[in-house]
């Protein structure tokens, strides 16, 4: 299952959506059929995005709930953060800037969940990480647009943005 989300990663990355679909399903099937609830979300929220940069947006949308819903039930929170960013990006693409902000913030108040729990050390380097600095950007940038620049500021230290660049 590893292999089969590493390979749909790349190819996502290198604007194959279709083969990146397609090797992301394979993946969630497997793990779907092996009960590993985790890896499955985690596969069909690149399926969903892959779809998305293919031209299927509401396909995706509707898959989006589902596995937002299903993290949120297994307490999934970085999980759950991704596909609240995702969604946001999708809406913020078609130009609707209030609910985009609305998925950033659901994003970033699980990010801040999870990092009230961790290690300072390990708060540095999540804030670090790609995914976490693009859902950061994507929060930031959308409430600086819709003119939420007080709570585009009240973000920045509560998730630890002092400690790298976004």
């Amino acid at each position: 299952v590893e292999a089969l989300i590493a390979s749909a990663e790349v190819e996502l990355a290198a604007g194959q959506n279709g083969e990146a679909k397609r090797t992301a399903s394979q993946a969630r099937d497997v793990a779907k059929w092996s009960r590993m609830l985790h890896w499955e979300i985690r596969a069909a929220l690149i399926a969903a995005r892959a779809a998305w940069l293919g031209g299927g947006a509401s396909q995706s949308m509707v898959e989006l709930d589902d596995l937002a819903r299903r993290a949120k039930e297994r307490e999934y929170r970085s999980l759950e953060a991704r596909i609240h960013d995702l969604t946001g990006e999708i809406h913020a693409k078609a130009g609707d800037w209030e609910v985009a902000a609305a998925e950033f913030i659901r994003a970033a108040d699980l990010m801040k969940e999870i990092l009230s729990s961790i290690s300072e050390e390990d708060r540095r380097s999540l804030v670090h990480h790609p995914d976490w600095r693009a859902t950061i950007g994507n929060l930031l940038d959308t409430l600086m647009r819709i003119g939420r620049r007080e709570d585009a500021l009240g973000y920045l230290v509560a998730l630890g943005v002092g400690t790298c660049d976004v």
